[in-house]
């Protein structure tokens, strides 16, 4: 409420995006914090305009940055009611900035929703359970996985539900952005301690809370299982609220049922999956991974915590990714068990080497459509840019389709304009380019929007020259890439999407 007040907050999307879009705070105003290196290289910084908003950080490090004021949450084990005046103001930013205009009184309830979640608190028998939401509320039943929608989409979303169903994690907190009197059923796992009290936030909000406890089995890489008298349980406890919900919220009658099958793997089957025989094994510096029929599988390379954090990092990118469709391997399986350390991916099966000296005309299409792709979205983009990191035609595969696709993510970041920086390598992990266009982007210690999406483009830039320049100049095609080849790598995107054109009209193929 302050006029003109900079803001510091952690460097994360969801952070920055409660903050604009929720709060309204001004890009502008925010001073973002890297997630790396924040201990070394920024211990000397002066930030005491600022105030610092977020979980509670090293002492010593929030000591060094010195900051003129320190707001964050109370512990949730001693919520005060200040906090809960914290959290209807927060649901009444998000209601406004979500539905606007179109809000109502009493929302029209239309469907159970089942977040989905990488972690191991997901019951392995989730099939049991969505046939149970749905029997029992007579709603269409649907798969949420929060960490792809923005803040706004998820309100709306929930803002029509009914029946909110998840495991024990800060996700299932979103109950607080749904109507009085709709019901939230926690699958609670004995690892998270606590943590969530997701029970505090419904009894606060006035939600009939029902929680099923969920035991570990002792097995490695085994998921719990909700048991036959359990989800009895839950059917019965949204039996009997469901018809007051019905009369006070008006809700419609029900609808044709559709289910939306949960689309990622957990750990138990991910684990079964390599049970198989017919399987080749793959040995990295930091994972090693088994080609499955049905896809690639990642899991650390040893037992050590830098194997398990190069294997978080990388499980962040998949789960969180908002790259442009199909310029990803589709990822199929996620597993993070972190009461266990057990860390394991699956992603499509990539058949295609992507060999720049050997490229036939569809495979230089497709790999040029899809660094055009890439291209197109840096340019949209004016917050939030991606780097990746480790960009030899070894991490590039051809998928059935045809198209170029990147999988591996271990090296990659995604990074915010404004980051408090000490150099470059804050702003883009990795080279920013030659010649005159090399700026910084780290600039009065902030890393410049300008600057970092021109480190993208030359990036892509290098990424085209090495496949043009690779073609020979016997082939058929090459009288249609001479002018990249001529200007590498200083072309433009236009050229690009031209050279694309002429491809896909010479119809060499």
């Amino acid at each position: 409420q302050e006029t003109g007040t900079l803001l510091a907050l952690p460097g994360t999307y969801f952070a920055v995006q409660y903050a604009v879009e929720v709060f309204g705070v001004p890009f502008s105003r925010l001073l973002l914090l890297p997630s790396f290196s924040l201990s070394q290289g920024l211990r000397a910084t002066n930030l005491r305009e600022y105030l610092w908003i977020g979980g509670a950080a090293v002492p010593a490090v929030q000591a060094a940055l010195k900051f003129r004021k320190l707001l964050r949450p109370s512990a949730l084990d001693c919520l005060s009611h200040g906090f809960y005046e914290g959290l209807y103001a927060a649901r009444k930013l998000a209601l406004r900035a979500s539905l606007g205009s179109q809000r109502s009184d009493i929302p029209h309830l239309r469907q159970a929703i089942l977040l989905e979640s990488s972690n191991l608190c997901m019951p392995y028998n989730v099939g049991d359970l969505l046939h149970t939401l749905q029997a029992s509320s007579g709603l269409e039943t649907l798969v949420l996985r929060l960490e792809t929608m923005s803040v706004l989409e998820q309100v709306r979303e929930l803002q029509h539900s009914s029946v909110l169903v998840g495991s024990s994690t800060g996700g299932l907190w979103n109950c607080i952005f749904m109507s009085p009197g709709t019901i939230v059923v926690e699958l609670h796992c004995n690892s998270s301690g606590g943590a969530f009290e997701v029970s505090a936030a419904a009894r606060a909000f006035r939600l009939p809370y029902f929680r099923a406890d969920l035991t570990f089995p002792r097995e490695k890489w085994k998921q719990p299982r909700l048991s036959s008298r359990q989800l009895a349980n839950i059917s019965a406890f949204i039996s009997r609220f469901l018809p007051a919900q019905k009369v006070l919220l008006e809700m419609p009658s029900p609808k044709e049922q559709r289910i939306q099958p949960g689309s990622v793997l957990g750990c138990e089957d991910l684990k079964l999956s390599l049970e198989v025989g017919n399987k080749t094994r793959h040995l990295g510096w930091l994972k090693q991974s088994w080609t499955l029929p049905q896809g690639v599988v990642k899991v650390p390379r040893a037992n050590t915590a830098h194997h398990w954090a190069s294997m978080w990092m990388e499980m962040q990118h998949l789960a969180n990714s908002s790259l442009p469709r199909g310029v990803v391997a589709n990822i199929m399986g996620l597993c993070m068990d972190v009461q266990r350390n057990r860390y394991m991916a699956m992603q499509e099966w990539l058949p295609g080497a992507y060999a720049p000296g050997s490229l036939t005309a569809v495979q230089l299409l497709g790999a040029l459509r899809t660094f055009a792709t890439l291209w197109d979205d840096n340019r949209n983009s004016s917050v939030r840019f991606f780097f990746y990191g480790d960009a030899p035609a070894k991490n590039w595969r051809f998928s059935r389709t045809g198209q170029l696709r990147m999988f591996d993510f271990d090296s990659s970041r995604w990074i915010f304009a404004n980051t408090a920086c000490k150099d470059h390598s804050y702003c883009t992990g990795s080279s920013i380019g030659t010649g005159t266009a090399a700026v910084s982007p780290c600039v009065q210690g902030r890393c410049a929007a300008p600057a970092m999406s021109n480190a993208v483009t030359y990036h892509i830039q290098t990424w085209v020259s090495a496949a043009v320049k690779a073609v020979p100049p016997a082939s058929a095609w090459f009288r249609h890439i001479q002018h990249l080849r001529r200007r590498a790598p200083h072309f433009t995107r236009k050229m690009l999407h031209s050279t694309i054109a002429q491809l896909e009209q010479a119809a060499l193929w």
